[in-house]
């Protein structure tokens, strides 16, 4: 087995997987092992180690790390110009022109209460393409027609779409195919494009063709996505469980979640937990679950403490569980425990210091919680506010959560 595997296997704490993984990446430093250490770094949000280290590969000229340090500084920590410049050192690799277009439809000063200037933003995103296109950047087609799309010009969308695959670009052939599937529908199209774009290399396209056949012809949906997995697409791994699972196959289901589970997608762990929950079956669940924990995936603590709290309702272990999740460094499984403290033992002491657990690793339904204890239970309006506000700033994504949270603070005067 490679050894960031048999760090998996091994490990019983998340400082255990670490250092193993930092060890094998010191004794062997090659770009593969420093940058898997670097993502492991990001994914648990310590970005200060994960940038130093992507800069090791960055100055060996490596394209993947400088395309996930450049989205650390962008997404993560929001400092978009410290990210330009290393998305503009790799213009062509993957869709870093679209994110140096990204970046310059920010309009500077903008604060976490004011929206950005559209018009303004579309000027000038549009004009950078128009400039990428002139010097040769075929790839600011796609950028450009993804940027039609955000507009609703789905017609301007597809013209662009097609003259960069004119200008032989077959990332083209996925854009169009997605424009057909979801904003103008052509069933006949997209199913055409979609194919195009696998026979090019891109494996996405044959997954999102399994999506389109998994509630209609089990087969192809099963062929499509079993191409898609062929290539390390562990997603598409998962959806063949997925498969089987609605087409009246349980145990075929849960065999497939068990290997996804094994490869290291949580979602395939989660699926498991799933049907032997709904299946009733809790001791399989929790057998299976232990020594998944055991194995090192601490997604698995958290859904043994589910099985304990929501099914069992044997509060104790399910409490002696989420404690070992979040030891494991899984921030889900400290929220989790807030809100078992919070909702059903009723102790808004315990219920906040969880909370605040889960909040310290960025969970904004967290940090959101807390303000909801301090607003409704404690009756504090200003500690309110302050987890409120926290909570706004921390939420990377629009939609349902942003408007909630800016709902409350709307009703508190704040915004």
């Amino acid at each position: 087995k490679p050894t960031v595997k048999l760090c998996k296997d091994h490990a019983q704490t998340l400082d255990d997987y670490i250092g193993c993984l930092e060890k094998n990446a010191n004794d062997n430093p090659t770009v593969a092992n420093i940058n898997f250490l670097a993502g492991i770094y990001a994914s648990y949000q310590m970005y200060d180690k994960a940038i130093k280290t992507y800069e090791i590969n960055v100055a060996k000229g490596d394209k993947e790390a400088t395309y996930y340090l450049a989205g650390i500084y962008n997404e993560a920590l929001q400092q978009h110009d410290k990210a330009l410049p290393y998305f503009q050192m790799i213009k062509e690799y993957k869709d870093a022109t679209c994110q140096i277009g990204g970046i310059k439809a920010i309009v500077k000063k903008e604060s976490w209460f004011e929206f950005m200037d559209e018009r303004k933003a579309k000027k000038r995103t549009f004009a950078f393409y128009d400039n990428e296109i002139k010097n040769g950047n075929i790839k600011a087609y796609g950028c450009k027609g993804l940027y039609y799309n955000k507009f609703e010009e789905y017609k301007k969308a597809e013209q662009t779409f097609l003259e960069g695959l004119k200008q032989g670009d077959s990332q083209n052939l996925f854009y169009l195919a997605n424009l057909y599937d979801h904003y103008i529908y052509d069933a006949k199209k997209y199913i055409h494009y979609y194919e195009e774009s696998y026979k090019a290399g891109n494996m996405q396209a044959a997954h999102n063709l399994g999506a389109t056949y998994e509630r209609s012809e089990f087969k192809k949906a099963i062929k499509w996505y079993m191409l898609s997995a062929k290539s390390g697409d562990l997603k598409s791994l998962y959806n063949i469980g997925y498969v089987f699972r609605i087409n009246g196959d349980g145990e075929k289901a849960v065999k497939v979640y068990k290997k996804v589970g094994e490869l290291g997608l949580p979602a395939g762990n989660k699926g498991v937990w799933v049907y032997y929950s709904k299946a009733k079956e809790f001791q399989k669940g929790i057998e299976y679950l232990t020594h998944c924990t055991q194995t090192g995936h601490k997604e698995c603590a958290r859904y043994l403490a589910r099985i304990y709290s929501e099914d069992l309702k044997e509060y104790d272990k399910a409490i002696e569980w989420h404690i070992k999740g979040y030891t494991m460094g899984d921030a889900e499984s400290a929220f989790d425990l807030g809100l078992l403290y919070d909702l059903t033992l009723n102790d808004n002491d315990k219920a906040i210091e969880w909370y605040k657990k889960a909040a310290a690793l960025g969970d904004v339904k967290a940090t959101y919680n807390i303000g909801f204890v301090y607003e409704k239970e404690l009756r504090n309006q200003e500690e309110a506010l302050k987890w409120y506000k926290k909570a706004y700033k921390l939420n990377k994504e629009e939609g349902s959560a942003q408007m909630k949270i800016e709902k409350k603070l709307k009703n508190l005067g704040a915004l």
